[in-house]
């Protein structure tokens, strides 16, 4: 019984690995992730200035996207309040969690300008089209 126990055991190792390959596979084929996953390594291998340049770019555009969300979550309660309404929990635990999130990634922000993130070759160049990007992943994730 035990030889059949270590042979599951085994091939079910086998099996997870295979599965988890397949889903590595599938998802590095996704165009966003490769094209994020291939921004990350070309900022790494321009150095640390570049790859903190990079974080600096993403978490401007998250941080505003974050702030886009917050603001259009005000504006649903302010005009539930406007007609008599009052916002319930759940619509607050959100607004709350939106915030949050969004504050750690403006933390995420400043540790990339602490880190040297300004004294990347071609800054400005490089945020500008991290930024861009970001803005173009944040559209086609917003209409897929």
């Amino acid at each position: 019984m035990s030889r059949v126990v270590a042979h599951s055991s085994h091939q079910i190792r086998v099996n997870q690995a295979g599965e988890l390959g397949a889903v590595l596979i599938y998802a590095a084929q996704t165009p966003i992730v490769v094209l994020a996953t291939g921004l990350g390594w070309a900022t790494a291998i321009m150095g640390k200035e570049a790859a903190m340049a990079c974080t600096e770019a993403v978490e401007t555009e998250i941080g505003t996207h974050y702030n886009e969300q917050v603001e259009e979550v005000i504006k649903i309660i302010q005009g539930w309040e406007q007609e008599g309404y009052e916002a319930g929990t759940e619509i607050l635990e959100f607004l709350q969690t939106l915030r949050r999130i969004r504050d750690e990634e403006l933390q995420h922000l400043d540790h990339a300008v602490e880190h040297d993130a300004k004294n990347a070759p071609l800054h400005d160049l490089l945020i500008a089209f991290v930024r861009t990007s970001c803005r173009g992943a944040i559209f086609v994730s917003q209409r897929v």
